[in-house]
């Protein structure tokens, strides 16, 4: 009888399973709940073909028929001593869905650089429910392991029965009960217990009350392999009764919002802080991001994206949504174009910046006034690579005091006056002797590099570096 009842157990798991994956084809907003309940059966499955198999071998003779209490300790290197606690059940579990959706308004931002504005979200949370009735016995099965060695093929079981009132002593298997879980009690290892030790398992099984004034027991069933007498089963019973009144559980009851927002680079803001819902709110909630615009150049699209993470707090079930804003950093003004060396020879000093005018130029950290700027501009390099890239320097520094864009060429300024640097017959000084000419082969080591650096500048000078400035 009680192999028909776990078959019709396991038949059952199995149609359910069916029945979860056509719900997730026909519902996919369904697939995170019917993939656990998916899980929940596959183990109902493993749990009651464990079972079988004891029936199995209880129906080839290996099983004695015990009273209940403790089964005497036999004589012989192995034997157990099982107790148990049965507690009945009757809950309504209520299992919460949270969802949430955000959205972006304005979805366009104008920020120019040194702007702040307000980046606004809104974020819908919403949250459903769904009751599920459960029946069922749970408890500790405590094994004791009165032998001189380890167990063998340990294995334990657990089985409802029933009798109605007035229908004499006997107890039958309840028709449709599944076993949720066995699970060892740590320290309690999860395969053998070594001889001496005690082993405590938490159990649960669900079942359909077959009527409303069924008296109950409990069975817990424990076999091992290695008993003198060979495979040998302790049975120990417990009388229990199930509460009229259900008990609500309540999963997923609450949840936490993370929100999290990504900013593009030369742009800053404060990062929202947590929320913890126990509810949903009646409202959509706004929020307001306070953004600036440090450093982000002119003339991009930027995207600034923002992820609110809902965390259910029982199971860790996330939903995730995320909102994205274009921020437009405004237009560049008009570019000035960089002017070459022959200008400036031929401009000074009605076109030259006031500033280089009023405070000359540094040109490989040594100081040169304009005029002397203009001297060096107008002297013959005559095979002098420190000439050739002082005139190409000069001309391109004036550029940016100009009002060019000087990011084409930042480093190969660095890296020129560095080259000068290092060939000056002294550091920082308004000296003639200070200044160029350096007397620096072109065929020399430091005199390729210092062409190469001109080459650079001198590209600059002409525009070819400057969109919509080539000479």
């Amino acid at each position: 009888m009680y192999r028909e009842i776990i078959n019709r157990q396991i038949e059952g798991s199995l149609k359910k399973i069916v029945n979860y994956l056509k719900e997730m084809d026909k519902y996919p907003d369904k697939m995170g709940v019917n993939l656990k309940e998916i899980h929940k059966q596959l183990e109902y499955i493993r749990k009651n073909y464990k079972l079988l198999n004891n029936i199995i071998q209880i129906s080839k003779g290996e099983y004695e028929n015990m009273s209940n209490g403790f089964q005497p300790q036999q004589s012989g290197p192995t034997s157990l001593r099982v107790t148990k606690t049965a507690t009945g059940f009757r809950e309504t579990v209520r299992e919460y869905d949270w969802n949430i959706q955000k959205t972006a308004n304005p979805t366009e931002i104008d920020l120019p650089m040194g702007q702040t504005e307000n980046a606004s979200f809104t974020l819908t949370i919403t949250r459903s429910s769904t009751d599920t009735s459960r029946v069922g016995v749970r408890g500790v099965i405590t094994v004791e392991n009165t032998g001189e060695n380890p167990t063998v093929g340990l294995s334990v079981g657990d089985i409802v029965q029933f009798r109605l009132p007035g229908s004499g002593p006997n107890f039958a298997a309840v028709p449709d009960q599944r076993v949720v879980s066995i699970t060892p009690i740590p320290p309690t290892p999860s395969d053998e217990l070594p001889a001496g030790a005690t082993g405590r398992y938490a159990y649960e099984v669900e079942f359909t009350p077959p009527a409303n004034n069924a008296v109950y027991r409990n069975e817990a069933r424990v076999t091992i392999q290695n008993h003198p007498d060979g495979v040998r089963t302790f049975v120990f019973r417990q009388d229990f009764t199930l509460p009229t009144t259900p008990t609500l559980i309540e999963i997923d009851e609450t949840a936490v919002l993370s929100d999290v927002v990504s900013f593009p680079s030369g742009i800053t803001g404060t990062q929202p802080t947590d929320q913890v819902f126990n509810a949903p709110p009646t409202e959509p909630i706004i929020i307001n991001i306070p953004i600036t615009n440090e450093s982000a150049a002119c003339g991009q699209n930027l995207t600034l994206s923002n992820q609110a993470t809902l965390t259910e707090t029982d199971t860790g079930t996330t939903r995730v949504s995320t909102a994205d804003v274009t921020i437009n950093t405004g237009d560049c003004p008009p570019s000035i174009c960089p002017l070459s060396r022959g200008f400036w020879m031929t401009h000074y000093p009605t076109d030259w910046p006031q500033t280089v005018l009023d405070f000359g130029l540094k040109i490989g950290n040594v100081l040169y006034s304009a005029s002397q700027l203009q001297n060096t501009l107008n002297r013959p390099p005559r095979g002098d690579a420190s000439i050739i890239l002082a005139h190409q320097l000069i001309a391109a520094k004036l550029n940016i005091a100009n009002g060019a864009d000087p990011s084409p060429v930042l480093e190969i300024i660095a890296n020129a006056d560095a080259l000068l640097q290092a060939a000056s017959p002294c550091q920082t000084n308004l000296m003639p002797s200070c200044q160029v000419p350096y007397n620096i082969s072109p065929s020399s080591s430091a005199g390729a590099k210092m062409v190469a650096a001109a080459s650079i500048l001198d590209a600059y000078n002409r525009g070819q570096m400057t969109p919509g400035c080539a000479i």
